[in-house]
């Protein structure tokens, strides 16, 4: 019930002919492998090396998924402005928010979190790596 409803309200998602819709669902399955893999590597390896190299595959993943989310809501945002008369007259305001800001801001808040995450992470093996600076100039 709930989808057969969002899909009156995005009506971007909805529609399969749209070539946007088609390749970002293509990239939503090349982000879900590359998450799967990276916690394959993460968790599956005792190497401190494939263990970076996992945080660094995690880290593009949810680049990607901010990025092309925000690309979404923004493609939303335009054609709203541009083409009014093709979006939903009949959908409330509670039902625009509850059935399509608040699923997918998700998809925003969650990957900018583990980026920040992340990089703080990459940043620490960064920091162990990095020769001290010789202070005795």
């Amino acid at each position: 019930q709930p989808y057969s409803k969002y899909i009156t309200i995005d009506l971007l998602y909805g529609n399969t002919q749209n070539s946007f819709v088609v390749t970002q669902s293509w990239v939503n399955i090349l982000e879900i492998i590359a998450g799967f893999v990276a916690l394959i590597m993460y968790h599956g390896s005792k190497s401190s090396a494939t263990k970076n190299l996992a945080c660094l595959i995690l880290l593009i993943t949810c680049v990607a998924t901010f990025c092309k989310t925000v690309l979404y809501f923004g493609h939303d945002f335009v054609d709203m402005g541009i083409h009014p008369d093709q979006h939903p007259a009949h959908a409330s305001w509670f039902d625009y928010i509850f059935l399509f800001i608040v699923p997918n801001i998700i998809w925003i808040v969650m990957p900018f979190k583990c980026m920040v995450h992340i990089t703080k992470q990459i940043l620490a093996v960064c920091e162990k790596v990095q020769p001290k600076a010789n202070k005795a100039h």
